[in-house]
């Protein structure tokens, strides 16, 4: 996993979104940016995932190859989505088989 100052930044507004009031009821949140060189960055360039108080939180996954264009075919677009998805929640130190829900989504 690597860092950007960007990446940084990201994770700190996300901090501090909630008011003092909500830090009240509940405990200051731990967030944590996940990034992997084995799955593509989002086409914002954030990252790829986020670990919240132990929770990880993936972001929409596309059949992008993580070094640059997509698969090509039905078979081969949702293998390579399951390959990106498996990438980012090993770097977040995970594995399918502790994930809670996913929405899966196939426009062909």
């Amino acid at each position: 996993m690597q860092s950007t100052s960007g990446e940084s930044a990201q994770c700190a507004m996300l901090e501090d979104e909630h008011p003092p009031e909500y830090h009240t009821i509940q405990p200051r949140a731990v967030i944590e940016c996940i990034r992997t060189s084995s799955a593509p960055l989002p086409p914002s360039g954030s990252s790829q995932a986020f670990k919240v108080n132990g929770m990880i939180y993936v972001a929409a996954q596309v059949a992008a190859l993580p070094r640059g264009g997509m698969a090509i075919g039905e078979t081969a677009a949702v293998e390579r989505i399951f390959l990106n998805l498996e990438a980012i929640l090993k770097a977040a130190g995970s594995s399918f088989d502790r994930v809670v829900k996913t929405t899966v989504g196939f426009d062909s």
